[in-house]
């Protein structure tokens, strides 16, 4: 998953490109979709890309950050419904995702 995010970056140009991070988006939408990921892997994955600031845009990094800990929480049964995180992640992704 990182080769692929280090890839993309680097049609990117220099630095981060929002537009590369909406097509990783879509790769990670596209995953979830045909069960080529599941979700803790594409959790794990925002995660990675909000520390490095990788991101569609600047205010998304926040909400990047809460679904790896959040669904761990919720399918431990500590907090949290794992079928709502799940909803609440694919449409992140697929709200901030290009467009193919």
């Amino acid at each position: 998953m990182s080769d692929a995010i280090s890839g993309l970056n680097c049609l990117g140009g220099t630095g981060y490109s929002p537009e590369a991070a909406k097509r990783v988006f879509y790769f990670f939408y596209q995953s979830l979709q045909t069960k080529d990921a599941d979700f803790e892997r594409i959790s794990r994955g925002l995660y990675d890309m909000a520390l490095s600031e990788f991101a569609p845009s600047e205010e998304l990094i926040g909400e990047m950050m809460t679904y790896w800990d959040g669904l761990d929480l919720a399918e431990l049964r500590h907090y949290g419904d794992p079928v709502e995180i799940k909803k609440d992640m694919l449409k992140l992704l697929h709200e901030n995702m290009c467009s193919s």
